[in-house]
C-alpha cells in the first residue's frame, strides 16, 4: 500500500520520468520506476501496467533484447517515448500472433531504435478468390502495435521484420491506430485510415525488410490526414514495399523523401501501389529524391503502379488528385506493366516496364480529372524485356518504358527516354502534355509499331509554349519508327501551335580568334543551325579539341558542351593552339578556330600552374585592406614587376574602381610604408 502511494505521489509530482528496461537483468518492482540507482525493470508489460495516466514518460531498453510474450497497453499518457539503443538497435521479439504493444489515448509517441521482430502464420485463402493476377490474401486482423486516439506518432531508425515464409498472412509489423477522432481508426502491414481527420503519421529512418507488405495505407472516409516516409528502405518484401489506398478520402498528403526501394517482389505495384477508388478528392502523393533497384513485379509495377479503380456508381469518381514525381533513380526493375519512376536504367517488363497507369473510369470530360500524373526531370533508360507467347514460344515486344490507360499524364523539365527495347512511351485513351520549357529526347528506342511513341484509343498529345521533342535513332519492327498511330481519331487530337521542327546540325560558325583567360570561364560564341536554320546549340552537344603542336601546356574543361555551358581553359599567356569544334550527331559538322591565352586582368595573380586567381586569395602575395580589396604586384602591360598597385576584387573578374590611375586603380608609392600597410 505505501509502495502505491509513492509511485502515485512519484507520478504527479514529476514532470518527466524515465524508466529504463533489461530484459536480462531488470527486477519488476517499484524501484525500478523511482529512480533507484543502477534499478532497471525487466519487462515491458510492468512498465504498461503500472504507469498510466501522467505526462512525458520515456523508457529506454538497455538490453539488446526484449521478449513480448503477450499484450502490452500503455493508458492515458500524453508525451510517451520508448528508446532502444541506437547503435545496434535493440531487438524487440514478438512471440506470438496475440502479442503486441498498444497505445491507449496516448498523445504524442515516439517510437525509435529497435527493431520488431513478429511472428507470422500461413497465408489464409479462398481458392475462389485467388487468381493468377489478382494475387489476392485475407489477413488475420491481428496486430503488433495497437495506437488509440494518438494525436502524433513518430517512428525512426526502426527495422520491421519477419519471418523467411513467402506466404505469411501478416505483415512485419500490422500497426492500427483506431479512434484517433470521434470514431476514427488509422491501419503498419497497415496504416489503416478509416474517418480519420487530421492526423500526422511521421516514418523516418526506418527499413521495412522481409515483410508480406512493407507498409500499406488505407484511407477510408478520412480527410486531412498527413503521412511522411522519409530516409527509410523497403527491402526483400513479398507483396509490396509501400502500398497506399484512397476510397471516399480527402485532401490527404503523402510524401516519401530520401527512400530506397530495393528487392521487393509480388505480383502488383511490388514498389509503390497507389490506387484511388470512390469518390476520393483532392489526395496529393510525392516522390522525391527516391531510389528503385532490382524489384520485381509478375504483373503490373515493378516500380510504380497508379490504378484509378473503377467506380461502383457513376457518382463515385475519384476526383482532382495529383500524383508528382521528382529525382527519382529507377534501377533494373522488372514487371508485366511497370519497372520503374524516375531515372529508368534497365528495367524490365512486357508492357509499361518503367511506368504503369491505369485506370477503368470513361473518358475523362467536364470540369473533373481523376488524377493528375506529373513527372519532373525524369529519364526512361534501358527499360523493356522480351517475353514468350505462351503457345508459339515467339518472342513478343510490348510496351517497355511507360504505359497509361485512360489517364492525364504531365511531362516537364528534361525528360529523357534512351535504349528502351519495348516502346518508350504507350498510351490509351490517355492526354499527354509536355509542359511549358520544357525538353524531351526520344533517342535509340525500338519497338514492334512505334519505337519512340504509340497512341492508340482516343489518345491526345499536347506540346505547349517553348517545348521540344526530339526524335534521334528510334526504330520499329513494322512500322512507325519514332511514332505510331493506331487509331485515325488518335491523330484528328494533335494539338502543334506555332512549333518549329529541329534536324541535326547542319552548320557551324565560330569567331575566327577566340582570346580566353586562364581559369576564368567563358561562353563560346558559337552559332549552330539545322536545315531549317533554327538554332540547335542548346539541343546537340558539342565537342572540343585541341589542336596544337604539343609544345604548350594550355587544357580545358569540359569537352563536350552546349550553348549553356560555360568553358574553362588553362595554361600560360601568349600560348596559342587550335580549338576544333565538331558535332556529335550521325553527320559530323566541324569548325576550327585560334585560341590564345591572354595575360590576367588587373585584381588577377598567374601562379605558374595554368591559374588566373584574385590576388585577394593569396595571402604570400598581398596585404589586405579591406574586404573585396587587393594589393600587390602585378605583371599587366605598362606596369613592371616593381610596381605596387591596389584594386577592388569582386568573386567575378576584378571591377576595380575608376579613380586616380589610368588603368582605373589605386596606385601606392613605391616607398610605401610595409609596416602600415600592416597595419591596415
Amino acid at each position: 500500500m505505501v509502495k502505491n502511494i509513492l509511485l502515485l505521489f512519484l507520478l504527479h509530482n514529476v514532470s518527466t520520468l524515465n524508466v529504463r528496461i533489461d530484459g536480462n537483468n531488470g527486477i519488476d518492482s517499484i524501484e525500478c520506476l523511482t529512480g533507484q540507482p543502477q534499478s532497471s525493470c525487466q519487462s515491458l508489460k510492468y512498465v504498461a501496467d503500472t504507469i498510466n495516466n501522467t505526462s512525458n514518460l520515456t523508457i529506454e531498453i538497455i538490453s539488446p533484447t526484449l521478449s513480448l510474450q503477450g499484450s502490452v497497453i500503455f493508458t492515458d499518457i500524453n508525451g510517451l517515448t520508448i528508446n532502444g539503443q541506437e547503435e545496434s538497435l535493440t531487438a524487440i521479439q514478438v512471440q506470438s500472433v496475440t502479442a503486441g504493444i498498444s497505445f491507449l489515448h496516448c498523445g504524442e509517441i515516439v517510437l525509435a531504435n529497435f527493431t520488431l521482430n513478429t511472428v507470422t502464420e500461413s497465408l489464409l485463402y479462398d481458392s475462389h478468390l485467388i487468381s493468377e493476377d489478382q494475387c489476392n490474401f485475407i489477413p488475420n486482423g491481428n496486430y503488433s502495435l495497437f495506437f488509440l486516439n494518438p494525436k502524433k506518432l513518430t517512428i525512426k531508425n526502426c527495422n520491421f521484420t519477419s519471418s523467411n515464409d513467402t506466404h505469411t498472412a501478416l505483415n512485419g509489423v500490422l500497426i492500427e491506430l483506431f479512434n484517433t477522432k470521434g470514431t476514427a481508426s488509422i491501419s503498419v502491414d497497415n496504416v489503416l485510415l478509416d474517418k480519420s481527420f487530421y492526423n500526422t503519421l511521421n516514418i523516418e529512418n526506418t527499413e521495412f525488410v522481409n515483410n508480406r507488405i512493407g507498409f500499406d495505407v488505407i484511407a477510408i472516409k478520412s480527410s486531412n490526414n498527413s503521412i511522411s516516409v522519409i530516409a527509410s528502405q523497403f527491402n526483400e518484401n513479398k507483396y509490396q514495399g509501400l502500398k497506399i489506398s484512397y476510397e471516399t478520402s480527402c485532401s490527404n498528403n503523402f510524401m516519401i523523401f530520401g527512400c530506397t526501394f530495393s528487392y521487393n517482389t509480388g505480383c502488383n505495384g511490388v514498389s509503390i501501389d497507389l490506387a484511388l477508388a470512390m469518390n476520393s478528392t483532392s489526395n496529393i502523393f510525392r516522390g522525391i529524391g527516391s531510389r528503385f533497384i532490382h524489384n520485381s513485379a509478375k504483373y503490373a509495377g515493378g516500380g510504380v503502379n497508379i490504378n484509378l479503380s473503377p467506380p461502383l456508381e457513376p457518382i463515385t469518381y475519384p476526383s482532382n488528385n495529383i500524383v508528382i514525381f521528382q529525382f527519382c533513380d529507377f534501377i533494373n526493375n522488372s514487371g508485366s506493366y511497370a519497372g520503374g519512376v524516375g531515372i529508368f536504367n534497365h528495367n524490365k517488363a512486357s508492357s509499361g516496364s518503367a511506368v504503369h497507369i491505369n485506370s477503368n473510369i470513361g473518358s475523362e470530360s467536364g470540369t473533373f480529372f481523376v488524377a493528375l500524373v506529373y513527372f519532373y526531370r525524369c529519364n526512361f533508360f534501358g527499360n523493356g524485356q522480351y517475353h514468350f507467347k505462351s503457345r508459339a514460344n515467339e518472342l513478343t515486344l510490348q510496351s517497355g518504358a511507360f504505359y497509361a490507360n485512360k489517364a492525364q499524364v504531365n511531362f516537364g523539365g528534361k525528360t529523357q527516354f534512351a535504349d528502351n527495347n519495348s516502346t518508350a512511351l504507350q498510351v490509351s485513351d490517355t492526354n499527354i502534355e509536355f509542359k511549358d520549357d520544357s525538353t524531351t529526347i526520344f533517342k535509340n528506342n525500338s519497338g514492334i509499331k512505334g519505337g519512340a511513341i504509340l497512341l492508340t484509343g482516343d489518345s491526345e498529345l499536347y506540346v505547349k509554349y517553348n517545348t521540344s521533342i526530339i526524335f534521334n535513332g528510334n526504330r520499329a519492327v513494322s512500322y512507325g519508327g519514332a511514332i505510331a498511330v493506331l487509331h485515325l481519331q488518335c491523330f484528328g487530337t494533335f494539338n502543334f501551335s506555332a512549333r518549329s521542327i529541329a534536324t541535326p546540325t547542319k552548320s557551324l560558325s565560330v569567331s575566327q580568334v577566340i582570346n580566353a583567360i586562364p581559369d576564368i570561364p567563358m561562353k563560346l560564341n558559337i552559332t549552330a543551325e539545322d536545315m531549317f536554320e533554327n538554332d540547335t546549340s542548346a539541343l546537340f552537344p558539342l565537342i572540343l579539341t585541341l589542336s596544337g603542336s604539343g609544345t604548350n601546356s594550355i587544357r580545358m574543361n569540359p569537352h563536350v558542351i552546349t550553348t549553356n555551358i560555360h568553358m574553362t581553359f588553362y595554361g600560360n599567356p601568349h600560348e596559342t593552339t587550335q580549338l576544333l569544334i565538331q558535332t556529335e550527331t550521325m553527320t559530323s559538322i566541324s569548325v576550327t578556330a585560334k585560341l590564345n591565352l591572354i595575360d590576367c586582368p588587373p585584381g588577377f595573380i598567374f601562379n605558374k600552374t595554368g591559374f588566373c586567381f584574385c590576388s585577394a586569395l593569396s595571402k604570400n602575395r598581398y596585404q589586405e585592406i579591406t574586404a573585396n580589396y587587393w594589393a600587390g604586384y602585378l605583371n599587366i602591360s605598362n606596369a613592371s614587376d616593381d610596381t605596387f598597385v591596389t584594386g577592388h576584387c569582386s568573386i567575378k573578374l576584378c571591377n576595380y574602381n575608376n579613380t586616380k590611375h589610368k588603368f582605373g586603380f589605386y596606385q601606392l608609392p613605391i616607398d610605401y610604408d610595409q609596416k602600415k600597410l600592416d597595419e591596415i
